[in-house]
């Protein structure tokens, strides 16, 4: 279900990808950071309202397509797409670390809370506890995932954090 959503989001992001890339080659930066704004607020946008409309739906959805709906699964296709609400965060801020060529913090970022995620799944579910558990080990695992690079990156970068520059000035460009 992720994936028929997670297609249309790719092809967003990679159309994205060259004109930000010159933007940076070119040191215009402000509207680098706007194009990448631009972009996380789109896919954050199809994310959640394609996943809401599925998530909503998700029974008849499920029962459509697989005849006999499994124990965990409506479950699974609602928490997924919290997870995908965040990955869009995440997408948008691989351009300037890509851009700039100084991509192994964001890489070391990826790989040490992907790796929690894991640790953290597997204890949940050996405690007991039911599978989606690792679904939230991975929601957990993303958040960290946005929120370290986004702090790494402002002081790499020189990437603009300040909320009002995310949500009040860019919202003018949608």
């Amino acid at each position: 279900v992720q994936a028929a959503v997670n297609v249309l989001v790719w092809n967003i992001n990679l159309s994205f990808g060259p004109r930000c890339i010159t933007l940076w080659g070119a040191g215009d930066f402000r509207e680098f950071y706007k194009m990448m704004f631009l972009q996380s607020k789109v896919c954050f946008i199809i994310n959640a309202a394609m996943g809401s409309l599925i998530a909503t739906f998700a029974v008849p959805i499920l029962k459509l397509w697989l005849g006999e709906i499994p124990e965990y699964a409506v479950t699974f296709v609602q928490v997924i797409f919290i997870y995908a609400n965040l990955r869009s965060f995440h997408d948008a801020l691989d351009l300037p670390y890509k851009s700039s060529g100084i991509i192994k913090p964001f890489q070391i970022i990826i790989t040490a809370f992907n790796l929690l995620s894991i640790l953290l799944a597997w204890i949940l579910l050996k405690a007991g506890y039911s599978y989606v558990s690792a679904f939230w080990a991975m929601i957990i695992s993303e958040f960290l995932i946005v929120s370290t690079a986004s702090i790494t990156a402002k002081y790499i970068l020189k990437f603009p954090l300040l909320l009002k520059t995310f949500l009040l000035h860019d919202l003018i460009y949608i």
